[in-house]
């Protein structure tokens, strides 16, 4: 796209940079520099890989728009919207949470709430952003309950973080603070039972695992040495996608693409949607919960093929079985669309940097020096 018109209107000059000359252009690279020593900060603290950072990205911004700046004398909050922000009852990135099923309860001995691990909020602070540890996906919930020091968790997952928040608050090491096991009584009150038998509910005890440690087994945070190789290799990049699901289904049936409808994308160009599987088809058959799940996501490979667009997609299916081939992995990826910003999340756009300087001088300034918005 020719943006050079676009940038004569508003009173823009364009000049291209050398290589690794990121001082040339100090305006615009010295936000990219201050959000990832937040995003930093924040994954090390969480003790989350660089697999979250973009999760870390948007509440970096959303901390930074809360946060006082001398040069406003203010937020940029309250300069663009005119009200002060509220901060009550902030949360730390990567607590612990248990958050309520959204779904209808069924048995009342059933438990009715996920486990997670906050990420941000949505609108408002009311609706937060979460990473179930159980389903391997983000999702969004009103009523939870938190653990930010993570008391309940085993000293060896807790987050740098909650171990600090522990021995700051207790004044004893964070080990010594624990209740995701049964400690020994200190007291002598029952050492006049003669007999074996242990009271019921340690039994009970005993041969229950911990509401926690069915998640936990999928989910495992990594140790402060990974996590520092991982997060001094990290850069902010363009990567519009979130980890990838990958699908395994037989070439059976007749049906030129398994089954899988999809559509292409009205902005984002060589990209196949994937909508829903058509009833009675080998995908329909064979891909558990897709409509919760993948629906929404794009097809990115087949095998080691990359797809772009649904002509693709039947093409190489119809190759495959040419072959002779019995089965195909699918690989479906969840995309974070730049224009996902209708629900409040701040969201920092990387081709918009003009436009934030020029709003971060009208701010300062007063003047504004694009008038024609249209």
């Amino acid at each position: 796209m020719n943006s050079e018109p676009k940038l004569a209107s508003t009173a823009t000059y364009w000049e291209t940079a050398t290589p690794d000359t990121s001082s040339q252009n100090g305006l615009a690279e010295w936000p990219h520099r201050t959000l990832k020593e937040k995003v930093r900060c924040l994954l090390y603290t969480a003790g989350l890989g660089v697999t979250f950072w973009s999760s870390a990205l948007l509440h970096a911004v959303w901390l930074y728009n809360r946060t006082f700046h001398t040069e406003l004398d203010s937020t940029p909050y309250q300069m663009y919207t005119g009200r002060r922000p509220t901060v009550d009852g902030l949360l730390t990135f990567g607590c612990r949470l248990t958050p309520k099923k959204s779904t209808s309860r069924g048995p009342a001995l059933n438990p009715n709430t996920y486990d997670g691990i906050f990420l941000g909020y949505r609108a408002t602070m009311d609706n937060i952003i979460y990473w179930d540890t159980n389903a391997q996906r983000v999702r969004t919930a009103k009523h939870h309950e938190h653990d930010e020091m993570q008391y309940g968790s085993a000293p060896d997952e807790r987050s740098p973080a909650s171990k600090h928040l522990l021995e700051t608050m207790t004044g004893a090491p964070h080990t010594e603070r624990r209740t995701d096991i049964l400690l020994e009584r200190t007291d002598k009150a029952y050492d006049t039972q003669t007999d074996d038998v242990r009271p019921l509910h340690e039994q009970i005890i005993d041969n229950s695992p911990l509401p926690f440690a069915a998640s936990a087994a999928k989910f495992a945070r990594p140790s402060p040495i990974e996590l520092t190789q991982q997060l001094e290799m990290m850069d902010i990049s363009l990567n519009i996608f979130e980890p990838a699901v990958s699908e395994t289904l037989p070439l059976q049936g007749t049906h030129d693409t398994l089954g899988l409808i999809t559509y292409q994308h009205p902005a984002y160009e060589e990209t196949a949607v994937f909508k829903q599987c058509h009833p009675g088809t080998v995908s329909h058959k064979t891909i558990r919960r897709w409509k919760s799940r993948l629906k929404g996501s794009i097809i990115r490979m087949i095998d080691d093929i990359t797809i772009t667009d649904t002509t693709q997609l039947k093409r190489i299916i119809r190759e495959k079985r040419q072959k002779g081939q019995t089965q195909v992995k699918i690989q479906f990826a969840q995309p974070l669309w730049s224009s996902m910003t209708g629900e409040g999340l701040p969201t920092l756009h990387f081709d918009q940097l003009n436009d934030i300087a020029h709003h971060l001088h009208a701010m300062k300034t007063g003047h504004d020096l694009w008038l024609d918005k249209t």
